[in-house]
């Protein structure tokens, strides 16, 4: 797609540069390299990443890396800075209590 539209831009940009002279060309130019530029790179990085999730030898190594990863325990820190606490629960639960008992009657 940005293929596609940088190739429009410079197809008109080739016409401003007949018409109209090499300033507007010019302005044209980098216009359309502004656009287009980050799309292509965005399509080149797409097109790479599902490259790399469809090869079969890709694959098989990221199954054998994570594999390797789950053999392992975890251990808890020792440490009391790196302890987080536990979240005991909401602000907002003895708050809703009353909105229970008000209920609308039918």
């Amino acid at each position: 797609m940005g293929l596609l539209i940088f190739g429009l831009f410079m197809l008109g940009s080739v016409v401003m540069l007949f018409l109209e002279g090499p300033r507007p060309f010019s302005f044209a130019v980098l216009l359309a390299l502004l656009i287009c530029l980050p799309m292509v790179l965005i399509g080149l990085i797409r097109v790479d990443r599902v490259r790399r999730e469809l090869d079969p030898n890709e694959a098989e190594r990221k199954r054998l890396n994570a594999a390797k990863e789950m053999s392992a325990l975890r251990s808890q820190p020792t440490d009391p800075l790196e302890i987080t606490p536990e979240m005991r629960g909401s602000i907002t639960e003895s708050t809703t209590v009353h909105l229970d008992r008000k209920k609308p009657t039918i």
